[in-house]
C-alpha cells in the first residue's frame, strides 16, 4: 500500500503569488545515494519526460476524482477532459492532487522539476506569471506519471520552490499562449546563457519576440532538413525574465481564436459539440422577466455573468464551472441552420472590428437534413466593444500554392542599398499592387511591375504558370533596412521570395546592341490595347517586329489607334482575345489528341496548332465548332509532323 503525503499551506496575501508559498515544502534527507535518482528541470514542451503536469485549475471533474488512475475505463467513468486515448494507460498513469486554495485560475502552476529521493518521488512546482482572480476555492492538479517510474515510488510529496536556485540561475517564464515556440527550453538558466528560440513559420505577419513587455527582436529564418523555421537569440541577464510574442506587420488584420460550444440534435463525435440537455425556449419568459433577454432573436448578448450561468446549466445539464474572470467577458449565443451535418461544427475567430467564421469539417454539399444549430461564443468585453457589428462573415482566404524561397545571402553580399525584388505566388497572379499594399509595413517609395504581364484573366491558357516579379525601391538608401524589408515582406501570403537586387559583376562584358529607338513608342502605343486588370481589350490583335526595327501592332475592328512614332498599324481579321479563347478550349482538350503546340502566330494573324496525326485536324474542328460560338475553322492553321517535332516557323 503505497503512503502519500501531501502538505498544504494556504496563501495568506491577497495581492499575488510572488511571495507566499502554495505548498509547504517537506524536505527528505538522502541517507542512501544509490536510491536517489534526480532528473534536472524540464519545461512543458519536453515531451519526453517521466512526470509531467497535464493540468492546473479547478475541479476537472463533475463527477468527482480518484487519487490515482491507472485504466482507461476508469478515466472515461471520472469525465477527465484531457484528450487521451486508450493507449496512453498502457505505459502512464494518472496522480491527481487538490487542495483549497486563495487564487482561481488555470495553470497557475509549472511543473519546476522531480526527483525519486529515498523511494518519495518529489514533484517540485513553480508559480506562473499569469492573471488570477483572488478567491477562495478549489484547485487540482493532474499529474502523468510513467508506470515503470511510478514502480520505484512508495510516496509522493507536492511542495513548491519558490526562490530556489535565485543566486545561481534565473527564471524564464514563457507567456506562449498560442503555441508559437517548437524547440524545448529549461525553466532556469545561468546568467550570460545564450538562448535560441525556434518558433513555427507565419503567413502575413512577422512575430516579434518581447523580453519583459519590451520589444527584443524579431525572427530570423533559418532553413532546416524539414523546411523553414524562425529563431530568436537572447543572453540571460541576471535577472527572472518573461518572454512573450506579439503578431505584427501583418498583410492581413490579426486575428485570434475565440471559445465556442455548439448545441446540435446529434454532436457527430465533434469537439465541442454537444446535444442539449434542456430547451432555453421553455424558459424565455424567465430569462426575458429576469434577465431582459430576447431568447426569441436570432442573436443573443449575455453581458450578465449569472445569466450566463443559468443558460449554461440548462444547457449542458451541470454547473457551470470556469478560471474566467466574469467581469471580463460576454458571451453571445448564435441560432443558425446548418444544411449539412459537417456544418454543424464551426470555428469563429475575432477580427479586430468583426468576428469571422469557417467550417473546419469541409465546405462541400453536405447532407439533405437540416440541423438546428446554438453557438455559444465566448468572448473578452474588450474585444466585444470594438465590434463594429454583429455581423458574422465567413472567412474563406485564398490558399497560397508556392513554396517560399528564403533569401540566405548576408549584408557583405553586392546588393542595391535601397531596393527589394518581390516575387508573387501563383495564387495571386491578378492581383495588382501598388504603394498602399506595403507602407504600413515598409518604408516604400515606390514599386514597379517588371515582368510585363497579359495573364491577369484566369482564362488565359498561361495564367497557371505566370509568376509576376515587383521591384520596390525604399526611401532610404541603407543595406540593413534593405535586410529588414526582406524579413517582412517574405512572410507575406503573397510573396514567395523576397530578396536584394543584385549587382553584377561581370569579367569579360559581352557587348549588347542598344534597343531601336522606336522600342518605348512601341511600349506606349500597346499600352492602349490594355485594360485596368492587365488583359487585352478587343481592338488588339497582337504585334511583331520585322526588319529589327519595324514595330507593327495588329488592329481588329473599328478602332482608331493613338499615333505613334515608327510604329505601324496593321488592321486584321481575328483579335488576340479570340485566339486566347481558341488557346483554352484547344489546350483542355490536347491530350485527346495527338497535339504537341498550340500558340499565336502574331504576324499571320493565326493560330497555329502542330500535331502528329493528320486524321486530328477535322476532330478538332469539329470540336471547337462545338465549344465556340461563331467558330472560324480558318483562324487556325495545322502542321502535321508525324514524328511529333516542333516545327520553328
Amino acid at each position: 500500500m503505497k503512503k502519500i503525503y501531501l502538505f498544504l499551506l494556504l496563501v495568506l496575501s491577497v495581492f499575488g503569488l510572488s511571495s507566499c508559498d502554495q505548498f509547504e515544502r517537506k524536505p527528505t534527507e538522502r541517507t542512501d545515494p544509490t536510491e536517489t535518482k534526480e532528473i534536472p528541470p524540464t519545461n512543458k514542451h519536453d515531451e519526453n519526460v517521466a512526470v509531467k503536469l497535464l493540468y492546473s485549475g479547478s475541479s476537472i471533474s463533475t463527477n468527482g476524482s480518484k487519487e490515482f488512475i491507472d485504466n482507461y475505463e476508469d478515466y472515461l467513468f471520472y469525465g477527465y477532459n484531457l484528450e487521451l486515448e486508450e493507449s496512453f494507460f498502457e505505459n502512464n498513469i494518472l496522480y491527481t492532487y487538490s487542495f483549497l486554495n486563495n487564487n482561481i485560475g488555470s495553470e497557475l502552476y509549472k511543473l519546476y522539476s522531480f526527483s525519486i529521493v529515498n523511494k518519495t518521488l518529489n514533484i517540485e512546482l513553480k508559480e506562473n506569471m499569469i492573471a488570477y482572480y483572488p478567491a477562495f476555492g478549489g484547485h487540482t492538479l493532474v499529474f502523468s506519471i510513467e508506470k515503470d517510474y511510478f514502480k520505484l515510488v512508495e510516496n509522493i510529496n507536492v511542495s513548491g520552490v519558490w526562490g530556489k536556485d535565485d543566486k545561481e540561475k534565473y527564471y524564464l517564464f514563457i507567456d506562449d499562449e498560442m503555441s508559437y515556440i517548437i524547440n524545448e527550453l529549461d525553466l532556469y538558466y545561468y546568467h550570460g546563457d545564450e538562448i535560441i528560440i525556434q518558433t513555427h513559420v507565419l503567413t502575413d505577419v512577422s512575430l516579434e519576440l518581447y523580453i519583459n513587455d519590451e520589444f527584443h527582436s524579431t525572427q530570423t529564418a533559418v532553413e532546416t532538413n524539414n523546411g523553414y523555421i524562425w529563431e530568436y537569440y537572447l543572453i540571460m541577464p541576471n535577472k527572472d525574465i518573461k518572454i512573450s510574442f506579439k503578431v505584427v506587420d501583418g498583410f492581413l488584420p490579426y486575428y485570434k481564436p475565440l471559445d465556442t460550444i455548439t448545441f446540435a440534435n446529434d454532436d457527430y463525435n465533434y469537439k465541442n459539440v454537444y446535444s442539449p440537455a434542456g430547451s432555453l425556449l421553455e424558459h424565455k419568459d424567465y430569462f426575458l422577466q429576469k434577465y431582459n433577454l430576447n431568447l426569441n432573436e436570432d442573436v443573443v448578448v449575455v453581458e450578465d455573468y449569472y445569466a450566463f450561468s443559468e443558460i449554461y446549466e440548462i444547457l449542458m445539464g451541470e454547473p457551470y464551472l470556469h478560471d474566467l474572470t466574469p467581469e471580463e467577458f460576454v458571451w453571445i449565443l448564435v441560432y443558425r441552420l446548418a444544411g449539412g451535418s459537417q456544418f454543424i461544427s464551426i470555428d469563429y475567430y475575432f477580427y479586430d472590428t468583426f468576428i469571422g467564421y469557417n467550417y473546419p469539417y469541409g465546405k462541400a454539399a453536405g447532407d439533405a437534413a437540416i440541423f438546428s444549430c446554438l453557438d455559444v461564443i465566448t468572448i473578452l468585453k474588450e474585444d466585444f466593444n470594438n465590434l463594429e457589428s454583429l455581423e458574422f462573415n465567413i472567412i474563406e482566404e485564398t490558399i497560397p500554392i508556392d513554396d517560399k524561397i528564403y533569401w540566405q545571402g548576408s549584408i557583405d553580399d553586392n546588393f542595391t542599398d535601397n531596393e527589394v525584388i518581390i516575387c508573387i505566388d501563383g495564387a495571386f497572379t491578378a492581383k495588382k499592387f501598388t504603394i498602399d499594399d506595403f507602407k504600413d509595413f515598409i518604408d516604400i517609395e515606390e514599386i514597379e511591375l517588371l515582368t510585363y504581364n497579359s495573364s491577369y484573366d484566369e482564362n488565359d491558357p498561361f495564367y497557371d504558370t505566370w509568376r509576376n516579379v515587383y521591384l520596390i525601391t525604399l526611401k532610404n538608401s541603407n543595406k540593413e533596412k534593405v535586410i529588414e524589408a526582406i524579413n517582412i515582406l517574405i512572410t507575406s501570403k503573397y510573396i514567395y521570395y523576397a530578396g536584394p537586387n543584385r549587382i553584377l559583376e561581370i569579367d569579360d562584358p559581352v557587348e549588347i546592341a542598344p534597343l531601336p529607338d522606336n522600342y518605348l513608342q512601341f511600349i506606349k502605343a500597346r499600352m492602349q490595347f490594355i485594360n485596368e486588370d492587365g488583359s487585352y481589350n478587343d481592338y488588339y490583335g497582337g504585334a511583331y517586329v520585322e526588319n529589327q526595327n519595324e514595330f507593327i501592332i495588329c488592329v481588329y475592328g473599328d478602332y482608331v489607334p493613338i499615333e505613334y512614332e515608327g510604329i505601324i498599324y496593321k488592321y486584321v481579321e481575328y483579335s488576340y482575345n479570340y485566339f486566347l479563347s481558341i488557346m483554352e478550349e484547344a489546350t483542355n482538350f490536347a491530350t485527346d489528341y495527338s497535339i504537341v503546340l498550340i500558340g499565336i502566330d502574331e504576324k499571320e494573324n493565326k493560330l497555329l496548332i502542330q500535331l502528329k496525326d493528320e486524321l486530328d485536324v477535322s476532330l478538332i474542328i469539329n470540336r471547337l465548332d462545338e465549344l465556340i460560338e461563331d467558330f472560324d475553322a480558318n483562324s487556325i492553321h495545322f502542321d502535321v509532323n508525324p514524328e511529333g517535332e516542333i516545327i520553328l516557323t
